[in-house]
């Protein structure tokens, strides 16, 4: 009998596969008000050609 089977047998009402749960969001996820502050600030003429960290940095210099 292999391993499998006996562990099967011996515990017959073990967790089974069911649906997914719902995700929940993490914690530090951003607002639907937030997020499109960032696009727009991403998309803005004077960031368009940077890539986010260069973004990020001088939004942290100008103290935003």
């Amino acid at each position: 009998m292999s391993r499998a089977t006996r562990y099967r047998r011996t515990n017959p009402k073990a967790t089974k596969h069911g649906p997914w749960l719902p995700r929940r969001l993490p914690p530090a996820a951003l607002t639907d008000t937030e997020r499109i502050q960032v696009l727009d600030l991403l998309t803005s003429p004077a960031y368009a050609d940077l890539a986010i960290p260069q973004v990020w940095a001088r939004e942290l210099d100008e103290g935003r």
